[in-house]
């Protein structure tokens, strides 16, 4: 099981929460999220449809680098006191209690089939479990580490302004620990 802080009972993980093979980390609203793009998308179209689901809360998807490989992603309810300046963030919207975190592959390849859905086999796909509602959504890195918290809004502002990258995913520097 992934790290979970121990005040947060209303948190399950099944699985571990890890950066990819490919450097990036994902939550996303399976019953929302419309994965295909094109049979033969490009990067720009692929990063272009990540920030469109998450602008419509129902991905949240970070580039952490190639070199952050099986680092651990610390997920937990609620924002730490102080919220940090570099971290990004947005909203997405928990229908059905559950978030996936799919890989790089799994997205890339619901981008390119229109058959394929971006958690084909939800038993082998890593899930954080809270209750339903509308959450924010903050990513910031520390040392080796890369953190998530997930905290229940209305309709108040964000902590972090979603438009704080260039419109994508968000990018954090290439090196952890920097």
């Amino acid at each position: 099981m992934g790290n979970v802080p121990s005040g947060s009972q209303d948190l399950r993980v099944v699985g571990e929460i890890q950066v990819d093979e490919d450097g990036f980390f994902a939550l996303v609203n399976a019953s929302t999220y419309e994965g295909f793009v094109d049979e033969d998308w490009s990067l720009p179209q692929l990063l272009e449809h990540f920030a469109a689901a998450r602008r419509l809360a129902s991905a949240f998807v970070v580039f952490v680098g190639p070199e952050a490989d099986g680092t651990e992603v610390n997920v937990r309810l609620g924002h730490p006191k102080r919220v940090p300046d570099d971290g990004a963030s947005a909203r997405i919207d928990v229908t059905d209690g559950v978030l996936f975190v799919p890989s790089f592959t799994d997205l890339t390849m619901a981008a390119q089939f229109a058959d394929s859905a971006v958690v084909e086999h939800p038993e082998r796909t890593t899930q954080v479990h809270v209750p339903g509602g509308t959450y924010e959504i903050l990513a910031w890195r520390t040392g080796e580490s890369l953190h998530v918290s997930l905290e229940r809004v209305g309709e108040q502002h964000l902590a972090v302004p979603t438009d704080q990258w260039d419109g994508t995913v968000a990018w954090f520097s290439a090196q952890l620990g920097n």
